[in-house]
């Protein structure tokens, strides 16, 4: 276990949790902790290597990680969290052809959850009550606690009461590598301010770490934005992080970084 990490920037805090977890023997850590500030900002050079290591392994993009989380870009294009919901799920038969996307995308669990019976389930979305209750003046519940409700339980309710969302489903979301590695996500307001807590049972350091900050800070921005209000900090918790392989190019990356980091 390493210390909590804090960092201004979406980069810095890979950095960060990147470099800590690389002095561990094994390069496995247990509750990872780090704390983004300021969610959507980055430090250009450090985004330019991380994608630059990325595209050399075969990876995906940083863009393309965040986008499962929050497609931000489709965002832009939308009047109305009405209108995204309703443009995502038109899609998401074709983005679940995907081989990475099989099981589906954190974004599409948060519009299209499924509710109901296994075999035809109806798609909820959660980001709608978590948007109408930030509205109010007084979220219901103590606002820094995670969301304890399911979703059926929020379909079933005229608002849910605590403002977080649910990744994976109690029967339906059991998958190993390559399912959805994102528990929940929950929110809570200070002031005009927006906060969310993030939670990864594993989580791929190298892999999907600063596509999936990057993606969580966009979809609290997207939040905020949406309830009027300002973003706030995003908090990640892994049980488990690890930086999977090629430790070499790794800290040919890191070095680099730490040169910008320090001129």
């Amino acid at each position: 276990m390493i210390n909590p990490i804090q960092a201004d920037t979406v980069s810095a805090a890979w950095y960060e949790a990147v470099t800590a977890t690389r002095s561990v023997p094994g390069h496995k850590v247990f509750h990872l902790i780090v704390t983004i500030t300021d969610p959507v900002a980055e430090d250009e050079a450090t985004r330019h290597e991380v994608d630059k290591l990325l595209a050399n392994l075969g990876l995906q993009t940083v863009e393309t990680v965040a986008n499962t989380i929050m497609p931000a870009g489709l965002a832009a294009l939308c009047r109305t969290h009405e209108q995204l919901v309703t443009k995502y799920r038109a899609s998401y038969e074709v983005i679940q052809r995907f081989p990475k996307n099989s099981w589906g995308t954190y974004f599409g669990r948060l519009v299209a959850y499924p509710v109901g019976s296994e075999r035809h389930p109806a798609p909820f979305d959660q980001l709608a009550p978590v948007i109408k209750a930030l509205r109010g003046e007084r979220v219901i519940g103590a606002n820094y606690e995670t969301a304890l409700a399911t979703a059926e339980d929020a379909a079933e309710l005229s608002e849910i009461p605590d403002p977080g969302t649910l990744i994976h489903h109690p029967t339906r979301g059991r998958h190993g590598r390559g399912g959805p590695c994102l528990s929940n996500v929950a929110f809570q307001r200070e002031g005009n301010r927006v906060h969310a807590v993030a939670h990864y049972r594993s989580h791929y350091l190298l892999e999907r770490a600063y596509g999936n900050y990057l993606g969580l800070g966009q979809l609290v921005h997207y939040v905020a934005l949406q309830a009027g209000l300002e973003v706030g900090r995003l908090t990640v918790v892994a049980g488990y992080a690890q930086i999977e392989n090629h430790l070499s190019d790794l800290d040919t990356t890191l070095d680099r970084i730490a040169d910008q980091r320090m001129t």
